[in-house]
């Protein structure tokens, strides 16, 4: 799958880079690798850019179309933390 088929919301993970050097290294700059997790935040209409979270540094960043197509992406089970629950049990010391 790749990014621009990923729905509003959902956390997915970078397995490839489908693209050229110049744009990998633009991409290496603003920090998407392949490994990171991402939060995508929302696209916009008619084939514009995709507006994603990096989530291991908070930074956000928004991909043009063309780019965040040619990125292969797999979705990633979300956690507690990540619906916004909070965990039972002890609040730990006060």
């Amino acid at each position: 799958m790749t990014l621009v088929e990923t729905e509003k919301g959902a956390k997915v993970r970078v397995v490839r880079r489908g693209i050229g050097r110049g744009i990998q290294a633009h991409l290496d700059g603003i920090g998407v690798h392949v490994g990171d997790e991402l939060r995508v935040l929302g696209s916009a209409p008619f084939h514009g850019p995709v507006l994603v979270e990096v989530v291991r540094t908070g930074v956000r960043v928004a991909l043009g179309h063309g780019m965040a197509e040619k990125l292969e992406v797999t979705p990633v089970a979300a956690t507690a933390v990540d619906a916004g629950d909070r965990p039972t049990g002890s609040a730990g010391p006060r």
